[in-house]
């Protein structure tokens, strides 16, 4: 498989909705969780016809199945990603993964390796001609 540079971008964009996804499957399964509550101790008969909060948790469901599937195609990048990776010498992959997928900026990349930025951008662009190939 050939990763190019948009691949990678689409990546960091992704990482960062990562988090608020995470948030929101934590906030919708509290929720859910206090539907319930509140069903069991309201009572959820309504004479075999769906309550407005067995509906809500209904929805909350699905919500909770598409983010699940996002964070499930986000993993699946990711691993096609770092196999890629692999085949690069150590510097270059841990430029990628600095910059792409962890998010740093590239002062912090370059400085976490002891390199000054324009060395890591100029071989950054080295490395994407070779992820291409």
């Amino acid at each position: 498989m050939m990763i190019t540079k948009t691949d990678l971008q689409e990546f960091r964009r992704c990482k960062m909705l990562e988090q608020d996804l995470l948030l929101r499957l934590k906030e919708l399964t509290a929720t859910k969780e206090n539907l319930r509550a509140m069903s069991v101790h309201g009572g959820g008969g309504s004479g075999g016809k769906s309550s407005p909060v067995e509906a809500a948790i209904i929805q909350i469901e699905k919500i909770q199945e598409l983010y699940c599937r996002r964070l499930t195609e986000r993993i699946q990048k990711q691993i096609e990603i770092e196999e890629e990776l692999s085949r690069l010498e150590p510097i270059d992959s841990a430029i990628i993964r600095g910059y792409y997928l962890s998010g740093h900026k590239w002062e912090t990349v370059a400085i976490s390796l002891g390199y000054d930025t324009r060395s890591v951008t100029r071989r950054h662009k080295i490395i994407l001609e070779q992820l291409a190939a």
